[in-house]
């Protein structure tokens, strides 16, 4: 009988109770949940049931799990209470006593989005998170626009993700100085991380690959009100209104990087310092609102994308800066410009992209082939590109950068129809498939995708406010949980949380390993390390396994007795802070018969005639250092060969390993015809 040890692990915290999650009596504010518990010795596999009733007469979910997570999808309602329950079945199929018995409730909706379907097979798979300013709540839905998460009670608004199981955004805190301060945030809407809060931080936060975060906030220096058709209204209230004297603050922004542990400064980047005041808008209207504001809002930046060497040290970063229509490249290490792609002002320091003629672009992001995509908000799109009506465009960029300069074109783009206008905020996603999600205020907040051929694959209406909706970003995820996986220790006996595994005390190989399974909803690749040995795994897609055993022959059973224990690392490679240490105990046992050439007590493995160890009927060589494919034969000289291509054989003359009947001759006498 098989005894098997496991270590599991997610987003929640690692619990010492049988059924770890979700937790007894726990609302959640979501309907995909995922179930896990711990691993029993001697099962095979788990029997998992859900139901409504606490006497399970009828289940609604009742199947057989192989690995300690399922994540179900399609039967858990909002506003419903739930029993769940889980016990071992054995190799021989029979069942064990249920582990334990726990409850949850789910929340209720905080949307009132829909979707509309135009073509499912172009659909790109995944569900659609989205926040609300107005309402200052963040959703998910899926294809079919139900929604499926939500940040219950929690005043949370969505900003970015790293596809992989981390959300960033802003928390509304009226009792904070600077009231929506940056955040990292999990499905459970429990705050991670906070930024600070010394500066009124807005728009954008990013969790670097060294765990630092990056971000943006407000920062305020004097400058003269510039002279336009403005001038008279600030004249009329005290301003000189000039052009020269400095007397009105101009609210420009500065990137921040912060220690991910300290929350310290370390690294910074000030449009003041590689901006041109000289450059600012004079068509769209931000001078009239600076009257009444009583402070000029400049540059509004809104969004950053960080882009990483070979070596995963930041490049460089890409930053959209709404107001100067402009979108930027930075030098990581020496600050300066690379380039400015966008509208031409008075510096002269745009290097391309005139011609383009975006306008209050909102969001940036990178391709691999360097490609950026934006959304043009196209607020000046009557003035510059001279459409009918203000139009917002989803552009995908071509940039070659040149010396001390770039050229830029349009490689695709998509004009949204009127009603769709967004004259604020939103996004775009290049997805998996090739198509592009389109996130606009407009119709009360809409998220299009959209294929190459500029067809509608699908639409979700948000519903948020009309005639504009407060959508601030919108993205299309694999699903609630990307990277989710649970590790079995083959063989292994559980015993007050340790991990056992009885070994032989002889000099055999040590037979142990262990089973990865990808519980996500993204392909994830594992970095796996074992003593001074390390590795990576394949890429596991969705559902897919992957056994880790000792066949670099790192150990004899008798090196482990004297170890004691060893420490097998896993990390999964987009998600390192889910990294996983398991130690395991190694007993021993007495074997009261034989070990066979495997080294199994008691076992079928047998050695052929070229000393191999071949598997019996009943090895496993997944487990047991056996060959189940044997290639031994024997040679004409009789010895006997593993090694087929080095088999010698009888030629045609019956010479064994002989050259037959060469070129010039016709016998085997060598005599010639």
């Amino acid at each position: 009988m098989k005894k098997y040890f496991y270590i599991l692990f997610f987003l929640f915290s690692f619990s010492f109770s049988d059924l770890i999650n979700p937790e007894n009596a726990s609302t959640l504010n979501y309907i995909h949940v995922l179930f896990e518990w711990e691993q029993e010795s001697y099962a095979s596999t788990y029997n998992f049931q859900l139901d409504t009733s606490l006497n399970f007469n009828n289940p609604i979910v009742d199947i057989n799990n192989e690995s300690l997570i399922y994540i179900d999808t399609e039967n858990i309602n909002w506003e419903t209470t739930y029993y769940w329950r889980v016990r071992p079945v054995d190799i021989n199929g029979a069942s064990g006593e249920w582990i334990d018995t726990l409850s949850f409730t789910t929340g209720s909706t905080r949307s009132n989005a829909y979707s509309i379907n135009y073509n499912d097979n172009q659909y790109s798979n995944g569900v659609t998170i989205f926040s609300s300013f107005f309402n200052y709540y963040s959703a998910m839905i899926d294809q079919n626009g139900d929604e499926i998460w939500n940040t219950g009670s929690s005043e949370l608004v969505y900003y970015n993700t790293d596809f992989n199981g981390q959300l960033f955004g802003c928390q509304l805190d009226n009792s904070l100085e600077h009231n929506i301060p940056g955040v990292e945030f999990d499905i459970d809407s429990n705050i991670l991380w906070q930024e600070p809060n010394e500066d009124f931080f807005h728009h954008e936060l990013i969790k670097l690959k060294n765990g630092n975060y990056l971000g943006l906030v407000e920062e305020l220096q004097p400058g003269p009100v510039a002279p336009g058709p403005w001038s008279a209204q600030f004249q009329a209230i005290g301003y000189l209104a000039d052009g020269v004297t400095p007397e009105l603050f101009w609210v420009g922004d500065r990137i921040v990087e912060w220690d991910k542990d300290t929350n310290e400064e370390v690294w910074s980047w000030s449009v003041f310092d590689y901006y041109s005041m000289q450059d600012y808008d004079i068509e769209g209207e931000t001078w009239y609102q600076a009257f009444y504001d009583g402070r000029y809002d400049w540059t509004h930046v809104n969004a950053l994308y960080p882009v990483y060497d070979e070596n995963d040290n930041i490049e460089s970063i890409y930053l959209s800066c709404r107001h100067l229509s402009r979108i930027s490249k930075v030098n990581y290490e020496s600050k300066e410009i690379d380039f400015n792609l966008g509208r031409e002002m008075a510096s002269g320091d745009v290097n391309c992209g005139e011609d383009i003629g975006f306008s209050f672009p909102h969001s940036v992001t990178v391709l691999d082939n360097g490609n950026i995509v934006t959304l043009d908000n196209g607020n000046l799109s009557t003035l510059w590109l001279d459409t009918e009506y203000s139009t917002s465009r989803a552009l995908e960029l071509s940039v070659t950068e040149t010396e001390n300069s770039c050229e830029a074109s349009i490689e695709w783009e998509y004009s949204l129809p009127e009603e769709l206008f967004g004259f604020a905020s939103g996004n775009v996603q290049k997805l998996d498939n090739g198509n592009y999600l389109i996130v606009t205020v407009g119709d009360g907040g809409t998220a299009l995708e959209v294929n190459t051929q500029k067809e509608h694959v699908w639409e979700g209406k948000l519903n948020l406010q009309l005639p504009n909706g407060a959508v601030y970003r919108a993205s299309r995820l694999s699903g609630l949980y990307p990277i989710s996986y649970s590790v079995i220790l083959n063989d292994a006996i559980i015993e007050n949380n340790n991990n056992y595994l009885e070994v032989l005390n002889n000099d055999s190989v040590a037979n142990f390993s262990i089973t990865i399974y990808n519980e996500g909803s993204s392909a994830e690749q594992f970095h796996w390390e074992i003593g001074q040995e390390s590795g990576d795994t394949e890429y596991l897609n969705p559902g897919e396994n992957f056994i880790i055993n000792n066949n670099q022959n790192l150990f004899t059973n008798q090196e482990l007795l004297s170890l004691g224990q060893i420490t097998i690392s896993l990390t999964p490679k987009n998600r390192i802070d889910l990294k996983k240490d398991i130690t395991i105990n190694f007993i021993e046992v007495q074997c009261d018969g034989e070990f066979d050439c495997s080294g199994e007590c008691n076992g079928d493995a047998y050695l052929d005639e070229c000393g191999q160890c071949m598997c019996g009927l009943n090895s496993d060589p997944d487990l047991y250092e056996c060959d189940d494919d044997d290639e031994c034969e024997q040679g004409c000289d009789g010895e006997w060969y593993s090694d087929l291509s080095e088999l010698p054989i009888e030629d045609e003359c019956g010479i064994c390993n002989g050259n037959g009947i060469t070129e010039g001759f016709c016998d085997c006498n060598n005599n010639i015809l």
